[in-house]
């Protein structure tokens, strides 16, 4: 199980060394990847939404056109 990491760098002469926990690293990552997700599927019904009212817009019969032609006889 993966707790903490570290990281030497030198800054100006100093040694410093930068703790980080990757199991935090891993918990914002996956909301992150919640998020985004949230966000695409509520653009994607928007989008199937969108399409689907032009179809209907599309083939719904206009007032005073006839429904010969159609299914209906």
């Amino acid at each position: 199980m993966r707790s903490a990491a570290s990281r030497s760098r030198s800054v100006a002469g100093l040694d410093v060394e930068v703790w980080f926990s990757v199991e935090l690293l891993d918990g914002v990552q996956g909301v992150l990847g919640i998020r985004c997700g949230f966000v695409l599927g509520i653009l994607g019904a928007l989008l199937a939404g969108w399409t689907a009212a032009a179809f209907a817009a599309a083939i719904w019969p206009r007032r005073g056109s006839s429904f010969s032609g159609w299914c209906w006889s």
